[in-house]
């Protein structure tokens, strides 16, 4: 006979870690902050890879033009 798992070793499923206590609304901010600083990050890489900051802009034209392309 196995020994049943351990507390430790069970997992809970993503609906359990969804109904703990402001987990939602948590990830709802966390969720919004990470796009928000997306233009940011594209625009340290592109400036950090190319030296440029025209070229950064130019992409973050690109991007900003996508974003409402997409919501449309």
């Amino acid at each position: 006979m196995s020994a049943p798992p351990s507390a430790a070793s069970v997992r809970p499923s993503y609906a359990a870690v969804l109904r703990a206590p402001h987990v939602r609304r948590t990830l709802a901010l966390v969720a919004r902050l990470s796009y928000g600083t997306a233009p940011l990050s594209v625009m340290l890489a592109v400036t950090r890879a190319s030296g440029s900051y025209g070229v950064a802009g130019t992409v973050l034209a690109l991007f900003g033009a996508t974003t409402v392309l997409r919501h449309r």
